[in-house]
């Protein structure tokens, strides 16, 4: 498994939906993407992703 770990600065849960949204269905996640968890922090959001492998 490969975890990668994002901050968007700035961004509001309110901001992240709509980007998932503009990409179609919100509850799908890419081939060999498991499991993805944001979070709101101070000055914007944690974005964390766990993929089968690296490659993917």
């Amino acid at each position: 498994m490969h975890l990668v770990a994002n901050f968007w600065p700035g961004a509001t849960a309110s901001l992240f939906q709509q980007e998932i949204a503009a990409f179609g269905n919100d509850q799908l996640l890419a081939q060999g993407y498991l499991f993805r968890s944001v979070a709101t922090v101070e000055g914007g959001l944690l974005i964390v992703g766990v993929w089968s492998d690296k490659a993917a």
